[in-house]
C-alpha cells in the first residue's frame, strides 16, 4: 500500500510538474509571443517616423524648390522690366534728340522762307523803284517834248 501510495503521490508530483512545466512553457511562448508584437509594434512606428519624416524632408526640399522657382521667376521678370525701361528711356531720347533735329529744321526752313520773302519784296521794292524812275523819265520826257 506504501508502495502504491509513493508511486501515486510521486506520479501526481510528476503530474503536477508537467502541468506546471507546461504551464511555464506556455507562459513563455505568450511572452515571446508578446515580445515578437511589441518589436513588430516598435518598428511599425520606426518605420511610420521615418515615412513621416522623409515625406516632411520631401515637402521642405519641395516648398524651397518653389521658393527658388518664384524667386528666380521675380528676378527675371525685374530684369525684363529693367530691359523695357531702358529701352523706352532710349526711344524717348532718341524721339527728344529728333524733336530737336525737326524743330532745327522748322526754324532754318522759316529762316530761309523768311530770307526768300525779304529778297523777293526787295526785288518788288527794286522793280516798283524802277518803274517810278521809268514814269518818271517819261513824264518828263513827254514834258519836254511839249
Amino acid at each position: 500500500l506504501r508502495q502504491y501510495k509513493n508511486a501515486a503521490t510521486r506520479a501526481a508530483e510528476e503530474e503536477a510538474s508537467r502541468k506546471e512545466a507546461e504551464e511555464d512553457e506556455a507562459r513563455r511562448e505568450r511572452a515571446r509571443i508578446l515580445v515578437r508584437q511589441k518589436e513588430m509594434e516598435r518598428k511599425e512606428q520606426e518605420e511610420t517616423r521615418k515615412r513621416e519624416t522623409q515625406a516632411l524632408e520631401a515637402a521642405r526640399v519641395a516648398e524651397e524648390k518653389e521658393i527658388r522657382r518664384r524667386e528666380e521667376e521675380e528676378r527675371a521678370a525685374r530684369i525684363r522690366a529693367e530691359e523695357a525701361a531702358a529701352i523706352i528711356a532710349e526711344e524717348r531720347e532718341e524721339n527728344r534728340m529728333r524733336l530737336l533735329e525737326l524743330e532745327e529744321l522748322r526754324k532754318a526752313e522759316e529762316a530761309e522762307a523768311r530770307g526768300i520773302a525779304a529778297k523777293m519784296a526787295a526785288e518788288k521794292r527794286e522793280e516798283q523803284e524802277r518803274m517810278r524812275r521809268l514814269e518818271a523819265e517819261e513824264a518828263l520826257a513827254k514834258a519836254a517834248a511839249e
